[in-house]
């Protein structure tokens, strides 16, 4: 309720002066503000090691390329397992709060090639602003 002395009484500032002040609230745009070290991924290419001849024991090697915020490339190479291997690390050490955010890895496939679904889950992980700036991601992007 207004208080008594502005009961009744009309705004007659024009609408173009009118201001909205608060001691109590503020609003921040936090946009650029990340403890994510990464601000591009990208799986640029695979590669099949292994047995050629179908006889077992091949895999698949992910070559991927992360451009940190200073804009330098970081090119690795992991295989499936080592995902698997940051995903069991993440669970382990994240906040509770912070798990949802952790996408589930696409299902291992023999031979699996690129994928949009595993790029998503790699973008998900190494570029959001609380997880991709965690010490388990910095140690499995630099292993």
């Amino acid at each position: 309720m207004p208080p008594p002395s502005s009961r009744g009484r009309k705004d007659r500032t024009p609408p173009s002066r009118r201001r909205a002040c608060s001691a109590d609230i503020w609003l921040g745009d936090n946009c650029g503000e990340s403890a994510a070290s990464a601000r591009e991924v990208q799986i640029s290419g695979w590669t099949n090691v292994g047995d050629a001849h179908g006889l077992g024991g091949a895999y698949v090697v992910y070559d991927y390329v992360i451009k940190t915020k200073e804009g330098t490339p970081i090119h690795a190479h992991k295989r499936y397992s080592d995902f698997l291997v940051l995903e069991t690390e993440l669970l382990r050490t994240l906040p509770r709060a912070s798990r949802p955010y952790l996408p589930e890895l696409p299902p291992m496939a023999p031979l699996a090639r690129y994928r949009a679904a595993f790029l998503a889950v790699l973008a998900a992980v190494l570029l959001h602003p609380d997880v991709g700036g965690c010490e388990a991601v910095r140690r499995w992007v630099m292993s």
